[in-house]
């Protein structure tokens, strides 16, 4: 199985407009091209559309995300805000999930 030596989790460091989502979207094209994904499909979210605003509600919406993210790509912007200590109480939450 091909997958069991291939790293499909990724970390994209720049600044604004330097194409850390333009080349999400290419590795989505080119392992769905290889077999390795169902589809090319790239869901682009932020931190803050794991959040409902209510607790306890975050979990549910953090499922909701990756399912429709389901056989292609999560491209999660500003990752760094899921960290409580940046984002808030809530995004413990998230992190748990």
């Amino acid at each position: 199985d091909p997958l069991e030596n291939i790293q499909l989790n990724f970390f994209f460091a720049g600044s604004p407009g330097t194409g850390k989502t333009m080349v999400a979207r290419k590795m989505g094209q080119m392992f769905s091209a290889l077999g390795l994904l169902a589809k090319d499909d790239v869901v682009e979210c932020s931190a803050s559309d794991f959040v409902t605003g209510f607790a306890n509600q975050a979990s549910g919406k953090t499922r909701e995300l990756f399912r429709s993210a389901l056989g292609g790509v999560l491209f999660i912007d500003e990752a760094y805000r899921l960290n409580p200590k940046k984002g808030g109480p809530m995004m413990g939450e998230v992190i748990d999930e």
